[in-house]
């Protein structure tokens, strides 16, 4: 058997019927309209919890979770608890900052003299941006990688992912790679100096060559095929995408 134990606050609403809270769950609540006679075994609607709000509330912080809630000021949210926007809970001593809490580093408004126990909300990485800070491309090899912001937080070096974009360097190249099979392949902008200091997949159109032609291939025991155009000087090493059959019709 499974015991609910709710926490009751009343409100006189008409002669016949009031406004309860009911807390269900820990931070979760409602509202409810019912008959005073029965306590509402003859009448209980649920409705929008402003109906039970009191005179007297104040903001809750809850850390674990990130949430914010406006709660009854007398018992701190046993009466009356609701969910609200985050910077509601903001303190005057909320600042920008780097910082790693619940095991994730990043950018976050919080709340500087607790180190954002008493509030931090997560936002942009470009909020916590400063003269200090300094962009990395962190290179997972073939063309792959993740932008990290190098910050000194407090004495300490934190790493934080952030928008490739980031690391783009003011000049890029682009570079055509080939993956699976000859026929597929992608193009990246990369790093004047290598791909190990920044690469982005792009569209292919940014490696298509000023020189192309157009080859039809139908794959061996297949009845139907593509049309693909290839770069003209290595005929598909350095450039092939996919298009229109109508390309190659044309040039029968």
């Amino acid at each position: 058997m499974v015991i609910f134990l709710f926490s009751l606050f009343t409100f006189t609403c008409l002669a016949q019927t009031e406004f309860v809270f009911i807390k269900e769950k820990p931070f979760q609540g409602n509202c409810f309209e019912r008959d005073i006679k029965t306590n509402g075994k003859t009448f209980s609607l649920k409705v929008a919890k402003k109906n039970c709000k009191p005179d007297k509330t104040t903001f809750m912080f809850e850390y674990k979770s990130g949430y914010c809630f406006i709660v009854d000021e007398k018992s701190g949210g046993d009466q009356y608890i609701e969910k609200v926007k985050t910077k509601n809970c903001s303190t005057e001593s909320s600042v920008h900052m780097f910082s790693q809490i619940n095991g994730k580093s990043a950018c976050y408004y919080l709340d500087k003299p607790t180190k954002g126990q008493a509030f931090y909300q997560k936002v942009n990485n470009k909020a916590c941006d400063t003269e200090e800070s300094v962009y990395k491309w962190q290179s997972s090899g073939d063309h792959r990688g993740k932008c990290l912001i190098q910050e000194t937080t407090a004495g300490e070096i934190v790493y934080v992912y952030t928008k490739d974009t980031n690391c783009r360097p003011e000049k890029v190249v682009y570079s055509f790679k080939k993956e699976s099979n000859f026929f597929n392949g992608s193009c990246y902008e990369i790093h004047p100096k290598g791909h190990q200091r920044y690469s982005k997949k792009v569209a292919k159109e940014k490696c298509k060559p000023d020189e192309t032609v157009y080859i039809f291939h139908t794959p061996e025991g297949k009845s139907s095929g593509k049309c693909f155009e290839i770069d003209s000087l290595t005929k598909g090493e350095n450039y092939i995408d996919t298009v229109n059959a109508k390309h190659c019709r044309k040039a029968l």
